[in-house]
């Protein structure tokens, strides 16, 4: 069978969570199938959405560069017509015989509908909130949880606009000439710093404030996007997600029940076979730690302040995480940092190092601001054995398993946050994790079966 995957991004340029679980596929069917991939790129070695064709470990990998410097309108983040006709040359030069659409961000939402057109059965994975949310979180610029696009929120408080001039200079001939024969260093942090320009930074905190009225111009384009994106879900086959909640949050956008299949990503269970792990005696000291983004809808910042108010030197925060692109989250989290030397920052790591991360600490926080979609550390701290509090939101309630796994937390306030931390301290140890795991999990060949399985079911019904 041959087998086009779509995503936001693939190896070795992009090794987020999406673009790191396509490649994890890709790599357990290529055995079997042959297996090709189209995504979105960044960098400015390339003209903008250009196409460049390539080879990873074996598989053909076809590359649109997208930089978002130059989105003037509200579509121009989920429409492209360039990579539309990109897309079209693949199919009909590469000609799979299925599509599997695993993220269309930096790409087009009409992809689907393309490969519809082309004859090409196709399924759909859904990842996150992208196709009800413009930047993915279902989160306000505020700060607060968002119910979608289709609910008629200001979603352009929540989105950035290029400069109509800059927008001219980059479409000019000497522009192009330039970008063309600058090093990569200096192209590098030009685009880094235009983009610090554009963001529109989220507060730290979640309070209350009267969105913006929405014009009826703004309006139409929300509901315009809800109607294109709603189209785009239409024409895949089959849809799967990693978690019930995403499927329930679909479902709720008018997507049908019995078209959404929920697989749980896979795993790599082999790093957790006699893996080290602290051991739970009571000791007088506990060791917390935040594994991630050092993010603001993470909620890094909520169990910093919250560890501030636990008494007692004996305790410790570790942060391992690379810090945001927005400076000044990242001076406001430095403060707080240097004013409790309990709390230690270790910087970013490398997926490979979790299972001795974890087997260095007593609990692990998750503070997320968000509807988490599926969360690998969770379950990674539950294969570890470390007790986990975490934010009573999305999927993370399907993992933490109230003294079971861990325990829920109210997301975004620290006073419970703080509440928790001394209920661990004083309760320590905790209760031994279940004999088996209240929730399933896959390695990546069990997952690689149940979509082979998915595919075939669809090529009999196309």
């Amino acid at each position: 069978m041959r087998i086009l995957f779509v995503a936001n991004g693939f190896p070795p340029s992009a090794f987020a969570g999406v673009e790191l679980h396509t490649y994890q596929v890709c790599r357990a069917l290529a055995d079997r199938q042959r297996v090709g991939v189209f995504c979105r790129t960044a960098g400015l070695r390339q003209p903008e959405f250009s196409l460049q064709h390539d080879e990873y470990e074996g598989l053909p990998v076809w590359r649109v560069t997208n930089n978002f410097l130059d989105v003037d309108r509200y579509d121009g983040y989920y429409l492209s017509h360039e990579a539309e006709v990109h897309f079209a040359h693949v199919l009909k030069e590469w000609r799979p015989q299925l599509i599997h659409f695993q993220h269309c961000l930096g790409l087009s939402a009409r992809l689907p509908e393309i490969g519809q057109a082309h004859g090409i059965p196709s399924i759909l994975t859904l990842h996150d909130y992208w196709y009800i949310c413009p930047t993915v979180q279902l989160r306000t610029a505020r700060g607060r949880f968002c119910p979608g696009t289709h609910h008629g929120p200001n979603c352009f408080e929540c989105v950035s606009f290029a400069n109509p001039a800059l927008t001219w200079l980059h479409r000019t001939w000497l522009y192009q000439q330039t970008r063309r024969h600058l090093p990569d260093s200096i192209k590098q942090a030009a685009a880094a710093g235009w983009r610090l320009l554009q963001k529109q930074s989220a507060p730290m905190t979640s309070e209350p404030t009267t969105p913006r009225p929405l014009t009826s111009v703004q309006a139409r384009a929300i509901a315009t996007r809800v109607s294109v994106m709603q189209r785009a879900l239409s024409f895949p086959l089959r849809l799967t997600a990693p978690s019930a909640f995403v499927k329930e949050v679909y479902v709720e956008f008018g997507l049908a029940a019995e078209r959404i299949e929920v697989i749980p990503l896979g795993m790599d269970w082999s790093w957790w076979r006699g893996s080290p792990r602290r051991a739970k005696e009571n000791r007088a000291g506990l060791r917390f730690a935040y594994l991630g983004g050092l993010l603001a809808h993470k909620g890094v910042e909520v169990v910093i302040r919250a560890f501030q108010s636990i008494a007692g030197d004996n305790h410790e925060l570790r942060l391992h995480g690379f810090d945001s692109v927005d400076a000044h989250f990242n001076r406001s989290l430095e403060v707080l940092i240097q004013t409790d030397r309990r709390i230690r920052k270790f910087g970013p790591y490398a997926h490979a190092d979790v299972p001795r991360l974890l087997s260095e600490v007593d609990v692990l926080l998750i503070p997320s601001l968000w509807h988490e979609t599926f969360s690998f550390v969770a379950r990674e701290a539950v294969l570890a054995g470390v007790w986990i509090l975490a934010s009573d939101v999305g999927a993370i309630r399907e993992v933490v398993v109230p003294g079971q796994t861990g325990q829920r937390v109210p997301p975004g306030d620290v006073a419970a946050w703080a509440s928790a931390m001394r209920a661990t301290i004083e309760s320590w140890p905790p209760p031994e994790p279940p004999a088996e795991l209240p929730f399933p999990m896959l390695t990546h060949a069990q997952y690689a079966t149940h979509l082979e399985a998915l595919y075939m079911s669809v090529l009999v019904r196309h």
